[in-house]
């Protein structure tokens, strides 16, 4: 994940970790926050994003209320300025425009990953599904900030903040006794979330090219429908060369060919899933 993408989500772990330090902490929360709560992120799920996102987003004065409350209840130093800091960040316009951008990708990403991890996904139909999702990436990254822009503007008008960027500060690099010290340059909000979406459609074509060898090898056998018992035979075939290990495999590949004859039991409404093949025989409905 790039450095803007981990202090981004960052944000939403110390709001997690600021809320639960405590049962009064919590109940100040809970007074204020009604609907969606703030979660521990994970480092595989991507659904515990998507969740936390959407529910600053969509409940960001509440949480900043909260945040209010904790500080000028509390006669702690440390634990007054570790509840006024989130409340800088929540009135960011940055950080706005970054929830509405990022919510909206992780909800395109997390649909196919939830998809990916189902216990009876089809091959072809998750491939379409990546390509789709790739498609609206891409046309994301044309549209997509200023879409994002319109409606964080309608976000900080509700908490009454003025819907600016503030003004970057150039970074300049550590001077070494070989070289001088260099001005890195400054991106734009809306190069950095172009940075964001190439990095996303990137990953996503990366587990995109790494399904198409799968859905070659293993795809006749969801879609055997579509395939002639000669074609059958060739990617039964292939399918047992490529498991076969010192002149070992665990299949027999002409064996496997006569699935052919699934055609002649299963009407082509019926999906290529044991399991629904079996209930379409229990129902009566595989003649």
């Amino acid at each position: 994940m790039c450095p803007e993408g981990m202090t981004f989500f960052g944000i939403f772990q110390r709001l997690y970790v600021l809320f639960s330090a405590s049962t009064q902490r919590w109940a100040i929360f809970k007074r204020h926050v009604k609907d969606l709560t703030v979660k521990p992120l994970s480092e595989t799920r991507w659904e515990c994003r998507t969740d936390s996102v959407k529910a600053v987003g969509y409940q960001i004065v509440q949480f900043y209320d909260a945040l209010m409350d904790i500080a000028e209840e509390t006669n702690d130093p440390k634990a007054r300025s570790e509840a006024m800091s989130p409340c800088s960040e929540l009135q960011n316009f940055k950080f706005i425009v970054s929830i509405v951008f990022w919510y909206a990708i992780l909800f395109q990403v997390n649909r196919v990953s939830k998809q990916l991890k189902g216990e009876a996904v089809e091959l072809s139909v998750a491939i379409k599904s990546m390509e789709r999702t790739i498609a609206w990436l891409q046309k994301y990254r044309t549209d997509g900030f200023d879409n994002a822009l319109a409606d964080a503007k309608e976000i900080a008008n509700d908490m009454d903040n003025e819907p600016v960027f503030k003004e970057n500060r150039i970074r300049r690099k550590k001077r070494t006794f070989q070289y001088e010290a260099q001005d890195e340059p400054v991106q734009s909000p809306q190069e950095s979330f172009s940075l964001i979406i190439d990095r996303a459609i990137s990953s996503m074509e990366q587990r995109f090219q790494q399904l198409k060898p799968d859905d070659a090898l293993f795809g006749f056998l969801f879609s055997f429908h579509n395939h002639t018992k000669t074609e059958m035979r060739v990617h039964a075939a292939n399918l047992e060369k490529s498991l076969t290990v010192n002149n070992t495999s665990d299949i027999d590949g002409y064996m496997l060919a006569e699935v052919d004859a699934l055609k002649s039991v299963t009407p082509e409404g019926i999906a290529s899933q044991p399991s629904e093949i079996l209930s379409s025989f229990l129902k009566g409905t595989a003649m």
